[in-house]
């Protein structure tokens, strides 16, 4: 009888071997995976691209992944309350609405509050997440409105919860896209990262129970498994499933400075085939080979001679990249792909001018998209010429033109008051010369009559 059982045992993992192999061949040959799953992707943390995506923004249940954000709202609870020892008693307000998995949490019971997080991160426990919930927020209610504002921040703008526990309701719903915004959030987290990496954790007894020991069911972090979906690199976040969902799972994967965070909603699995772990490890290695990260643009690149006034010794300043940039784009990429662009402050400035300052943008885009932006700096300082700052300065506000209407005015006025000026003068000796020519007609005339 026991010969049969581990034949059976050797069965089941030949299978299973089998079919992890035919899926890879299946892949080899159609160059993208065959993904099973209804919902997949793979976005990339560094660039913030997806990498991978099938169907990421159709409106989806989120089923287990919502302890995500219970668990990373608790630890940041927890961090900043700086209680490592923090004690809760569970409540029967706490327990009111609890279905689906849980540790048989029971009120009156006294947990410690990490012990708390290990169960919903680790175990995977809904009553551990509706006492944490109550603890964090006061009720499990305003705890809700907790995670709804978060995804907001977040820009998770078509996600919506309605329980900490993910136990399917109508009325919670994501998308992939917002998951994985919520998902490169957590794994900021670092004590999340560790916690939901945890194969196994152990509850210290309480008064009302043993110990509690829970097992991590992300098969990709376990390289002990007997069912082998164990992928090194793979660490944290979460994997579940509910009728409503299917089998869902979040993780993350490191390598060679690329961090890649895998999402697979309505999972399939055959028997003892787990169809969405070996579609994570095939969208996993799929996206590692399809990808690298190219350098587009050096430092200290030229890229604009910028005109420089009252500059000391030189009249122009060399703007340059003020370091390289590097993007993760496809490996059969072209370079006709790649185009740039830049923008500058002005077409000329004044000195003087810092080496280093920032004077603009250069900009990269891949197939339209912009990739990267690095800022344009000076590549060397200037100083002032001040004889030529002020002269310049006069000549450009004599250049102004509410300065030469002015000055055309004054000129104006002057030439006017001077023909005014003329003109009575011209009048005035006219008039004079004319009395004195009368006045001397008249003696004349009286010195002819003297005479007579």
């Amino acid at each position: 009888m026991a010969r049969l059982k581990q034949f059976l045992v050797l069965v089941l993992i030949l299978t299973a071997l089998l079919s992890l192999t035919a899926f890879a061949e299946e892949s080899e040959e159609s160059g993208e995976p065959v993904i099973t799953a209804d919902y997949a992707c793979v976005y990339n943390v560094e660039s913030g691209e997806m990498l991978y995506a099938k169907s990421a923004n159709t409106t989806v249940y989120p089923g287990s992944l919502v302890k995500i954000m219970t668990a990373v709202l608790s630890l940041e609870y927890y961090d900043a309350n700086k209680h490592s020892d923090m004690e809760i008693t569970v409540t029967e307000s706490a327990l009111a609405g609890l279905q689906g998995n849980n540790i048989k949490l029971k009120p009156g019971e006294k947990v410690s509050f990490y012990d708390l997080i290990a169960a919903v991160t680790v175990g995977g426990a809904n009553d551990a997440a509706l006492v944490l919930a109550e603890t964090v927020a006061g009720s499990v209610d305003k705890f809700v409105e907790m995670m709804n504002d978060k995804a907001r921040e977040l820009g998770a703008l078509n996600t919506k919860f309605a329980n900490p526990t993910g136990f399917h309701s109508p009325m919670m719903y994501t998308t992939l896209s917002d998951l994985v915004k919520i998902c490169a959030w957590a794994n900021k987290n670092t004590a999340f990262m560790t916690l939901s990496s945890t194969l196994t954790y152990t509850m210290p007894a309480t008064d009302f129970s043993k110990e509690r020991t829970f097992t991590n069911s992300n098969l990709l972090l376990d390289p002990s498994h007997w069912l082998r979906h164990y992928k090194k690199g793979t660490s944290g976040m979460n994997v579940g499933m509910t009728s409503e969902a299917g089998y869902t799972l979040a993780t993350v994967y490191n390598n060679d400075g690329q961090t890649n965070i895998v999402i697979i909603v309505g999972g399939k699995v055959d028997g003892w085939d787990y169809h969405y772990f070996n579609e994570a490890v095939a969208l996993i290695d799929y996206t590692s080979v399809s990808y690298e990260y190219r350098k587009l643009v050096s430092r200290d690149m030229p890229v604009y001679d910028m005109k420089v006034l009252y500059g000391k010794d030189t009249d122009h300043v060399l703007l340059a990249t003020k370091s390289e940039v590097t993007a993760l784009l496809p490996n059969d990429a072209l370079d006709t792909d790649v185009t740039s662009d830049y923008t500058v402050v002005a077409e000329e400035i004044s000195a003087p001018i810092s080496k280093g300052a920032e004077m603009g943008t250069y900009n990269v885009y891949y197939q339209g998209k912009l990739v990267a932006t690095v800022p344009l700096v000076a590549q060397g300082s200037i100083k002032r010429d001040y004889f030529s700052f002020v002269s310049g300065k006069i000549k450009l506000f004599f250049a102004r033109e509410t300065v030469k209407s002015v000055i055309l005015l004054i000129v104006s006025l002057v030439i006017f008051s001077s023909v005014i000026a003329f003109i009575v003068h011209y009048y005035r000796k006219k008039r004079r010369l004319e009395q004195e020519r009368e006045e001397r007609m008249r003696r004349l005339s009286r010195a002819r009559r003297t005479i007579k």
